[in-house]
């Protein structure tokens, strides 16, 4: 962890932190359909719409949780996407998922990579 933490720090690296990971981990199809039926259009939709008129060679997501957001850019081709995540048991999760990590002291202790296959 880092050396000084904030309060909201503590309670995302503990706890309340693998409560949340463990109530979200879903699949992007999943998190897909779900916010289709809820708010009428899904996650896919809302990154395709961001990303659609941008011309970007990185993408770095601060607080990935497991790295379902990162996916979907994934998907659509680009390569050079980094998420950091302060929660370790998120970051044991995103292993298990297959999705390859890789350590830095320097960002926030836990940051994952995620290459195109």
């Amino acid at each position: 962890m880092p050396e000084q933490m904030t309060k909201q720090m503590e309670e995302w690296a503990g706890k309340f932190g693998e409560e949340y990971v463990d109530r979200n981990i879903t699949s992007p199809e999943e998190f897909d359909n779900l916010l289709r039926s809820r708010i009428g259009f899904s996650r896919t939709e809302q990154i395709d719409e961001f990303l659609s008129d941008l011309e970007l060679n990185n993408i770095l997501e601060v607080g990935s949780n497991v790295g379902n957001q990162l996916l979907l850019p994934q998907k659509k081709g680009f390569e050079n996407l980094c998420g950091i995540e302060l929660n370790r048991y998120a970051v044991e999760k995103a292993k298990e998922r297959k999705y390859p990590y890789l350590k830095d002291k320097k960002l926030v202790d836990q940051v994952f990579l995620l290459k195109k296959e």
